[in-house]
C-alpha cells in the first residue's frame, strides 16, 4: 500500500519492522540487508526523523553482527539532529547504542561522554528509556579503564533499577 502510495517514508518504516522481526528472530543478516534497503528508501524522503527511525533498529543489529564502527558512522549526525529537534524516543536509544560502540572501538571516554549525557536526559525527562542500561554500560566503561569499585557502583544501580521498573511493569 505504501509503494502504490508513493509514500517512501511509510515504506522504509515498514521494511524497517520487517528487518527488526528478520533479525530479532531467525536471520540476522537477511534482516540487516532489508534494514540497509530500507534506510536506502529512507534517504530519499530528505526527513531526518525518517531515516532516524529507520537507522535506529539498524544501529543495535549492525553491533549484534559484529560492527559496531558502522554503529558509530550510522549514528554521526543523527544525534545532533535529534538533539535540536527535542527528539528524545529516537534520541534516547541513539546515544545508548553510539556510546556503547564508542567504548567497544577503544573510544571509551567519548562513548562514557555520551552514556552520562543520556543517563542525565534519562533522570531529567523520566527513566522511562533505557535507563538501567546506561548504568551497565558505564558500568562496562569503568571496568574497561581499570576502576572496578565504580563499575560495580553503575552494574549495581543499574540491577536495582531495572527490577524497580520489572515490579512496575512486567512487561
Amino acid at each position: 500500500r505504501a509503494q502504490t502510495l508513493g509514500d517512501k517514508a511509510l515504506e522504509s518504516k515498514i521494511l524497517s519492522r520487517i528487518g527488526i522481526s528478520m533479525s530479532n528472530f531467525h536471520s540476522p543478516q537477511k534482516g540487516l540487508q532489508t534494514l540497509l534497503d530500507a534506510e536506502r528508501i529512507a534517504i530519499e524522503t530528505q526527513d531526518v526523523r525518517t531515516i532516524a527511525a529507520v537507522r535506529m533498529p539498524q544501529t543495535f543489529i549492525q553491533r549484534w553482527v559484529g560492527k559496531p564502527s558502522k554503529t558509530v558512522e550510522l549514528t554521526e549526525g543523527m544525534f545532533e539532529s535529534l538533539r535540536s529537534s527535542y527528539n528524545l524516543v529516537l534520541l534516547l536509544p541513539f546515544l545508548y547504542s553510539r556510546g556503547l560502540c564508542l567504548a567497544e572501538i577503544g573510544r571509551i571516554e567519548d562513548g562514557m561522554e555520551l552514556l552520562r549525557y543520556g543517563l542525565e536526559m534519562s533522570n531529567k525527562f523520566g527513566p522511562f528509556e533505557r535507563h538501567a542500561a546506561y548504568l551497565n554500560c558505564l558500568g562496562y566503561c569503568y571496568g574497561e579503564i581499570w576502576q572496578p569499585e565504580r563499575a560495580w557502583e553503575f552494574n549495581l544501580e543499574g540491577e536495582k533499577t531495572a527490577r524497580q521498573f520489572l515490579e512496575k511493569s512486567p512487561t
